[in-house]
């Protein structure tokens, strides 16, 4: 029980901050040119993404949809099934991942595309936003405690 409640408290936390964040971008900041202040380590810089990380399958919105909502389904059985193997790390991995999937599925799906907004200014890397950094950070954190499993056995 104490898994699914990490899981599902962090994805609806993660959706929160997520729509939170993209509404501030849309409806609260001013951009000059869909740019604020290009200086220092990181930026912020509106765009509207139709495609997936890095720019892969632009303009494929329904494709995108369609897999993002096997993402969720097929992590949301999994928990179901799982719940009392996941460990905390695993729980909360999982969590960011679907909250993360959940917040850019709802652009696709109201928007037809994803809002992105962080730019790093130190590399040239694509602009992207609060979801993918949390689905990212969630991948990590899984694989790390696979990693420590490993080690443990």
């Amino acid at each position: 029980m104490r898994s699914k409640l990490i899981v599902f408290t962090t994805l609806a936390l993660i959706f929160l901050i997520d729509r939170v964040s993209k509404f501030f971008i849309t409806e609260k900041i001013h951009f000059t040119h869909g740019v604020i202040a290009d200086e220092g380590i990181v930026s912020l810089s509106r765009v509207y993404n139709t495609g997936a990380a890095f720019g892969i399958l632009q303009d494929k919105p329904l494709f995108l949809g369609i897999f993002s909502l096997i993402v969720l389904i097929a992590l949301i059985i999994y928990v179901f099934k799982n719940h009392r193997n996941l460990t905390g790390l695993q729980s909360l991995g999982i969590g960011l991942i679907l909250g993360g999937t959940a917040g850019n599925l709802y652009d696709r799906l109201v928007f037809g595309y994803v809002i992105d907004f962080i730019k790093l200014n130190f590399i040239n890397f694509p602009v992207f936003n609060a979801a993918d950094l949390f689905i990212n950070i969630g991948v990590i954190l899984i694989f790390t405690s696979l990693f420590l499993l490993r080690r443990t056995i």
